[in-house]
């Protein structure tokens, strides 16, 4: 059996521990859609953390050097506002063409990974997913999150939403801490959220429209 490796360049451990599970997940159902079954192994990306120094054309084009033996790098940035398409300009593509440009990029397959606002937004995306990591019987309006994937792009503050609904499935009573772990519930939500529901996240099939691509182009899925 063949593997698909893949690694990932994000902006910060929040996004380190949710996308990767999501890109995985992602990778396995295209590639198992292609060839009708799971005929290529996919682990999950491995997390490439260049220097943090330089601009962001520096990093990119150090963590493209660093991504030895990977098929595509997978690289992420928060749109931090309602359309990715300046984030792509203004912060990935200078980099991918730099990339393209050096002779000595070990990786030359990128892929641009951007949630409009912040991940949270994907992370609000399947309600259900939310209650059973929550481990809440609160259903999404009591919650306080969209009931509908394509609203969670509507979000001013997704990083808010998410963390109101932290509170409302463990409220704090008296001088008891929060019950519940922001990190885990992160990563969790990474393994959870349905992909079917995520697709109706414009980002999300942005993405997936890159990566197929991509894997197209690696000869891993079907034209």
């Amino acid at each position: 059996m063949r593997s698909l490796v893949l690694g990932f360049y994000g902006e910060g451990p929040t996004d380190e521990r949710v996308l990767p599970p999501i890109i995985r997940r992602t990778a396995y159902a295209l590639v198992a859609r292609s060839t009708g079954g799971p005929s290529i192994s996919v682990e999950d990306p491995a997390i490439v953390r260049p220097p943090q120094r330089g601009d962001q054309v520096t990093r990119i084009l150090a963590a493209a050097r660093l991504a030895v033996g990977y098929h595509a790098l997978i690289v992420h940035a928060d749109a931090d506002a309602p359309d990715p398409a300046a984030a792509l300009a203004q912060r990935l593509q200078p980099g991918f063409a730099a990339v393209a440009a050096s002779p000595d990029a070990r990786c030359r397959d990128l892929v641009p990974i951007i949630p409009v606002r912040t991940v949270e937004a994907w992370m609000l995306a399947d309600p259900e997913a939310l209650r059973r990591v929550l481990n809440s019987a609160l259903d999404a309006a009591a919650l306080g999150v969209p009931a509908h994937a394509a609203q969670v792009e509507q979000l001013s503050d997704p990083k808010a939403v998410l963390a109101a609904a932290m509170q409302r499935a463990y409220p704090t009573r008296s001088r008891r801490p929060l019950r519940i772990n922001p990190a885990q519930v992160q990563a969790e939500l990474g393994e959870e959220i349905a992909l079917d529901r995520l697709a109706d996240v414009p980002a999300y099939r942005r993405f997936v429209a890159d990566l197929t691509r991509t894997l197209q182009q690696l000869h891993m899925v079907g034209p």
